[in-house]
């Protein structure tokens, strides 16, 4: 999962740097895209150090959270 993680990272690194500087509105979506990505990968790494079953599900619960909020993003660029 976390290979995977470093993988759409690095296409949604991309797709900013593509897409940067194309209007006020989509700068909003790209900054929160920008964040949930980094926090995907960043809440998934932490987890695996946890040892506490209940205290990793939760970091696990947030990197899915945000991998929805990029989903919803990348489909707001589409819309616009």
């Amino acid at each position: 999962v976390y290979q995977l993680e470093l993988e759409f990272l690095r296409w949604v690194t991309v797709l900013l740097d593509e897409l940067t500087g194309t209007g006020k509105r989509l700068g909003e979506i790209l900054d929160r895209l920008d964040r949930a990505s980094l926090s995907i990968l960043l809440n998934t790494a932490e987890g695996n150090g946890k040892r506490q079953r209940r205290i990793r599900a939760r970091f696990f619960d947030d990197s899915r959270g945000s991998a929805t909020e990029c989903a919803a993003g990348i489909n707001e660029i589409v819309i616009l």
